[in-house]
């Protein structure tokens, strides 16, 4: 565990790097680390701890949009390594340390759904729960009666256990106890930012499928199955946005292409400005994809006078100099305003863990802009 954790203080206490970049490299290491048998043993609940090098980190330099992130993704990938591995993990750490950074945003109902989230939890796996941190935000901020919350922890011990793998379930039934008393409304709600609540609902994908599909892309063997593979992910991951539609492998005068999005989302500014249309380019390849197959790409993009496209290459691209890659990338968008993004195998395991994919294209697409490529 030590080495995760030297990592992590690394990356947080890294001046070269911006946040996002914290962020994302953070998650990058936890993620492949946080799985049975590894550093970050999600059985052992004293290892959960090293996700707060990051959630924490956020919160005392007052960043608690990024410490949400931190901790919905733990939330969501403790979720996701139960299904593979049947068994329930404690994830009270990701629930109130979620209600945190959402108390800080000041979404006081999210904050408290989240807390006691987390003290169902507690009450699963703890004998006494009322020391925990949950308990005692949810009598002290909430004003929550001990009466209702010994009746919510003795409703979460009668629970099933296939129905106490996710807090969710037991949250219903607690809210269905005759003869409690309801839970106090918060006393003030601020409203969320309309666009990022937006973004939340246009992006909708089965991140069970998503996984599964990735590992057929790292199995598949031959061209053919390589090749499937990685443009089956591309059409479960793309169409999952509202207002995109997939259009399947087209052959045009000049050469075929892998998938077209037909764009019909006016409502967010970011993927408007894409263009009616993005062309889609598949690369299941062992090495990296160099500068002659992005200018393959980007002429196929201006011949269908297209100013977006997205490549999927599992292993990323070369370079940083005008004659590689990622230099002719920023070298095209200099040029004519030509979008193109690159999805490699990490940024597939972010959106599986819980990174929403269009803040993702944004946030590529702003480094293609501002020369970070």
């Amino acid at each position: 565990m030590q080495p995760v954790v030297a990592s992590l203080l690394a990356i947080v206490n890294d001046p070269q790097r911006n946040n996002d970049a914290k962020l994302s490299d953070s998650l990058l290491i936890l993620h492949r680390n946080t799985m049975e048998g590894l550093a970050l043993d999600p059985i052992d609940n004293s290892r959960h701890d090293a996700w707060n090098i990051a959630g924490l980190y956020f919160m005392r330099i007052g960043d608690f949009e990024r410490a949400r992130a931190v901790y919905d993704d733990m939330k969501q990938w403790f979720l996701l390594r139960q299904t593979e591995g049947r068994r329930r993990y404690h994830k009270g750490t990701a629930y109130h340390n979620l209600g945190v950074a959402l108390l800080g945003l000041q979404r006081i109902t999210d904050a408290r759904h989240n807390i006691l989230l987390a003290f169902i939890e507690d009450a699963i796996s703890f004998e006494d729960p009322s020391g925990a941190p949950a308990y005692i935000a949810l009598r002290q901020i909430f004003g929550i009666s001990n009466d209702f919350l010994q009746e919510a922890m003795r409703t979460a011990r009668r629970t099933a256990p296939e129905n106490q793998i996710n807090p969710e379930n037991i949250y219903e039934q607690i809210m269905r106890i005759p003869g409690i008393l309801t839970i106090p409304a918060p006393q003030q709600e601020m409203p969320i930012n309309p666009l990022e609540e937006y973004e939340r609902n246009i992006f909708n994908v089965d991140k069970t499928r998503l996984k599964d599909i990735l590992q057929q892309v790292e199995q598949a063997s031959t061209t053919r199955e390589k090749k499937t593979s990685l443009e089956t992910l591309s059409e479960t991951l793309l169409s999952s946005v509202q207002g995109w539609s997939v259009i399947a492998s087209t052959r045009t005068r000049t050469g075929e292409l892998d998938r077209i999005i037909r764009n019909e989302n006016s409502g967010h500014p970011f993927l408007s400005g894409l263009g009616s249309h993005i062309l889609i380019e598949c690369k299941n390849w062992s090495k990296k994809v160099g500068s002659s197959h992005i200018r393959i790409f980007v002429d196929k993009m201006a011949e269908h006078r297209l100013t977006a496209g997205i490549m999927l290459t599992r292993n990323g691209i070369t370079g940083n100099d005008s004659r590689d890659a990622k230099g002719r990338i920023v070298s095209k968008f200099q040029q004519d305003g030509t979008i193109t993004i690159v999805l490699t195998k990490e940024d597939l395991e972010r959106v599986i863990g819980c990174y929403n994919l269009i803040r993702l294209l944004k946030e590529k697409a702003e480094d293609i802009r501002f020369g970070r490529l």
